[in-house]
């Protein structure tokens, strides 16, 4: 599967919308268009099977002035397969995932990826009701569904030439190893490790547009009375959103 997706915001191109819909051909309405040129950059625009007609969607909207690229989806890296920073370690040369793991070298990190990541959490519980029965009252078990909104913060670090991503997600890692710098809550440990990391890698491009505007996860979540929802972060629409900012900060694609 192919994806084309405009990488900046190009409001002004809004009026031409209908007559770029046209050019793109089937499967793209103006709607498509004016909100892939409206919301917060990248977004996508159009998703296809066909290698060629995604390059080919991609140089229409360049020649219009827009900047587009053409992704084969098969090189967007799932979450799952990230590199999680387990236990936070900030040394001489990098960030350590844990103790015994891998380094990220400052002098490697090339972009810092700040997101907020929104869930819908679908809740069921079992209460009592009472009931009329015949005339008498009658306790009844009945189940409810709400919906809940859960938020999760991350960082994604990329290194400058290319690789495996890194993951940071606020409720995983452990903070221990800022020592007197670790702070009450694990939203403030992120910034506090994010705010470290720019200090030691002044070089590295810096984004935090999907916490002013959270990525919106298409899986929702469904639990039971009062279970505890898991925290959640991979969607095929996050990875992708994340990895094309990388890119358009310079980041090497793979």
């Amino acid at each position: 599967m192919y994806v084309v997706a405009i990488m900046e915001s190009q409001v002004g191109a809004l009026d031409g919308a209908e007559s770029l819909a046209r050019t793109l051909g089937e499967g793209i309405s103006a709607l498509d268009v004016r909100m892939a040129l409206s919301a917060t950059p990248p977004r996508v625009l159009l998703r296809t099977p066909s290698r060629e007609r995604a390059e080919s969607a991609a140089r229409t909207l360049v020649e219009r002035g827009l900047a587009a690229i053409a992704v084969d989806l098969s090189t967007v890296l799932p979450v799952d397969r990230m590199v999680h920073v387990h236990r936070v370690a900030l040394d001489e040369a990098g960030l350590r995932a844990d103790p015994g793991g891998p380094t990220l070298a400052y002098s490697d990190l090339g972009v810092i990826v700040r997101v907020a990541a929104e869930t819908a959490i679908w809740r069921t519980t079992r209460e009592k009701e009472l009931h009329s029965v015949r005339g008498r009252g009658v306790l009844v078990e009945v189940e409810h569904t709400r919906t809940e909104r859960a938020f999760e913060q991350a960082a994604f670090l990329f290194a400058r030439g290319g690789g495996v991503p890194w993951v940071m997600r606020a409720g995983e890692a452990r903070y221990l190893g800022l020592g007197e710098a670790m702070r009450r809550t694990t939203t403030e440990n992120v910034l506090t490790v994010v705010e470290q990391l720019r200090e030691r890698a002044p070089r590295a491009a810096y984004d935090e547009r999907f916490v002013a505007d959270p990525l919106v996860r298409h899986a929702d979540t469904h639990v039971r009375d009062n279970d505890h929802a898991p925290p959640e972060l991979g969607d095929a629409g996050l990875e992708l959103r994340v990895q094309l900012l990388a890119w358009s900060l310079g980041c090497a694609r793979p």
